[in-house]
């Protein structure tokens, strides 16, 4: 799996890092790892850090949408009213999850979503401290 999960229940966040080649079944991957996970709780908010991956030109937009969307249906109830940064490393990706948070403001859950380029910026709206270090296990 291309991805660490850590989370921090005393910040009330889960932290999501990507790596490796891009894969659609991606999304569905982290989000039912991160449901299974024994220090989640509901209300939690993201921060999916996805700087080191990107998005091929091949994935389209309805692509992206169509899974955004199923994602969106079976694990947003399951999230409750919480914020989801998403930061990408590079513009094209970036145009790319953008594409997948807009397709997902269409639905009424709780769960708000934000692409970024700046990781900074990320934490700022999820009011988390500028100098917190995400240490994710098996990591060095």
């Amino acid at each position: 799996m291309p991805w660490h999960i850590h989370i921090d229940p005393e910040l009330n966040c889960v932290f999501v890092k990507y790596y490796g080649d891009f894969e659609i079944d991606q999304i569905r991957g982290a989000a039912e790892d991160v449901s299974n996970h024994p220090d989640y709780r509901e209300g939690m908010n993201f921060l999916r850090d996805c700087r080191e991956q990107k998005i091929s030109k091949d994935i389209s937009f309805h692509t992206l949408a169509d899974e955004a969307h199923s994602v969106f249906d079976k694990y947003d109830p399951e999230r409750g009213h919480c914020r989801t940064a998403i930061v990408a490393g590079d513009a094209e990706s970036y145009s790319k999850i953008h594409q997948y948070v807009v397709s997902g403001r269409l639905s009424h859950t709780g769960v708000e979503r934000m692409a970024f380029r700046d990781i900074a910026k990320a934490k700022e709206w999820l009011g988390l401290p500028k100098d917190y270090k995400v240490e994710f296990p098996g990591l060095i």
